[in-house]
């Protein structure tokens, strides 16, 4: 470029100032519209926070950036390499404000079935790491692009890296095990569990423990690690259960009585109320009892009801068995006494000569 500047080289200038100054218009023009459509779309913006809050983190400076760029194109000049370097500069300012502002109606979305203060301090601490890891990130990229050597910095992050992770290697495997709880929702604050031989309701999610309180009154503590990695049985969201109970009755039971217990069973079952009767087999001939397996279904999950219908068909199975004349069989062993021959009694031993 020369100075005084020549008319063309005036008509370049004015061109690129224009081209500038209407880029950086049209922009911040067309970020108002898209604000007006998606607020006259959503009258509530808490209906549509992420997408409304990408559009309102865009900067000013980002859209007269584009629109410099954009328009430094056709001034006589050429200054590709600096203007690249600014906008390197200048988007990634933008893509830290937008990841930032972003983060928090992100992780409230994923959170959003939970009120709970411990679930909340999990978000705050997963809000925090995301953003650390956001500007690190883009800092390495933006000094990548501008062409510093950033492998030593990278090598010396790196180690920073594992030496951290291996000291908080607990704890954050139980951050993020508390953070997998939140969004799978294995169980919930009240439900009633089983994990491995311990029962209990839970008490309390924290960020590193889940608290439960068993049926005999005490606190069970228990690491996040261990309840995602485990098998969990959760009673309370049962609908119905299935009960499989058997019986059995002596040997000397006549073939008549015994085809008719399946619906004599059937029919105890289907009096009582808040169950659905299944099936009632003769299933097998045991060392001391002939048996049958029964299966109904309690049509509700509360175990004092199950307990209650139990006993209620215990009962009624005693008073029809003795009216009928079966027996309930009990642990048997008979023993045989044979001769050493037949018909003859077996041999006494004499006593010994005392002389």
């Amino acid at each position: 470029m020369t100075f005084p500047l020549t008319p063309p080289e005036l008509g370049h200038w004015a061109l690129a100032l224009a081209v500038w100054l209407g880029s950086g218009l049209i922009l911040i023009a067309a970020k108002r519209v898209a604000l007006r459509w998606l607020t006259h779309r959503h009258p509530n913006p808490s209906q549509n926070p992420i997408l409304l809050g990408a559009v309102k983190s865009l900067k000013s400076f980002f859209f007269w950036a584009l629109g410099f760029a954009i328009g430094i194109s056709y001034a006589p000049v050429h200054w590709g390499a600096a203007v690249k370097d600014v906008l390197i500069v200048v988007v990634g300012l933008q893509i830290l404000i937008t990841g930032s502002d972003l983060i928090v109606p992100i992780s409230a979305f994923a959170f959003r079935r939970s009120d709970v203060v411990e679930v909340r301090a999990a978000q705050n601490a997963l809000n925090v790491l995301l953003r650390v890891v956001l500007w690190v990130a883009v800092v390495l990229l933006i000094l990548e692009n501008l062409g510093v050597k950033i492998t030593t910095l990278v090598a010396g992050l790196g180690v920073g890296g594992i030496a951290a992770g291996l000291a908080l290697q607990n704890v954050a495997g139980d951050l993020f095990a508390s953070l997998s709880i939140m969004w799978d929702k294995p169980f919930q604050i009240g439900d009633f569990i089983t994990i491995s031989t311990f029962s209990g309701t839970v008490e309390r999610v924290g960020i590193q423990t889940t608290r439960l309180r068993s049926v005999t009154g005490e606190e069970l503590i228990f690491p996040n690690t261990y309840l995602v990695t485990g098998q969990i049985h959760n009673y309370k969201r049962m609908e119905e259960r299935r009960v499989l109970f058997a019986v059995g009755v002596t040997y000397d039971t006549s073939p008549e009585q015994l085809r008719a217990i399946p619906e004599l069973i059937k029919n105890i079952i289907a009096a009582q109320s808040h169950t659905r009767f299944d099936r009632a087999h003769f299933k097998d001939f045991g060392p001391s009892s002939l048996d049958f397996e029964i299966v109904y279904y309690v049509l509700t999950p509360d175990y004092t009801t199950y307990m209650d219908i139990q006993q209620a068909i215990n009962l009624a199975l005693l008073n029809a068995f003795e009216e009928r004349h079966i027996a309930f069989a009990f642990p048997t062993q008979p023993i045989i006494v044979a001769p050493n021959n037949a018909g003859e009694e077996p041999a006494v031993p004499s006593p010994p000569d005392e002389s």
